[in-house]
């Protein structure tokens, strides 16, 4: 019996170190999942951000074109209009769909939930990527 007990610590010690080792993996991998979250989110947004960039610079050319072709002013007025809507709701559809597709234990690391704070972070990203 007297025997028995070093062998019962060594056991014990075992499992212990099984536990803990288990645990710091864990706690690694969220690191490192958050890390390749984080990074995809910039990434989304990058192209994101071109995106609006170049609908912005084709929408200038309609309106020229259309300037051009003589149409009425009130008119292309009311189309501008209708495309900022169109834009708008595009923008805030865009962001929630972004957020929305990540695993709800992920979502705290997004660090956004409108098109306001999603630009605010990849102006960020922009004035670090410039250092």
């Amino acid at each position: 019996m007297v025997d028995s007990i070093p062998f019962l610590y060594e056991v014990l010690w075992a499992a212990v170190g099984l536990i803990l080792y288990k645990f710091i993996s864990h706690i690694f991998d969220y690191g490192r999942a958050s890390l390749v979250i984080k990074e995809t989110i910039t990434r989304c947004l990058v192209l994101i951000g071109a995106m609006v960039e170049d609908i912005a610079f084709m929408r200038e050319i309609k309106y020229k074109t259309m300037y051009e072709s003589n149409i009425d002013e009130k008119e292309i007025e009311v189309i501008k209009e209708i495309d900022e809507k169109a834009i708008q709701t595009w923008k805030n559809n865009i962001i929630m769909t972004l957020v929305n597709s990540f695993p709800k234990e992920f979502r705290s690391i997004i660090g956004f939930s409108t098109w306001a704070e999603a630009m605010t972070k990849l102006d960020n990203f922009y004035k670090k990527r410039g250092k």
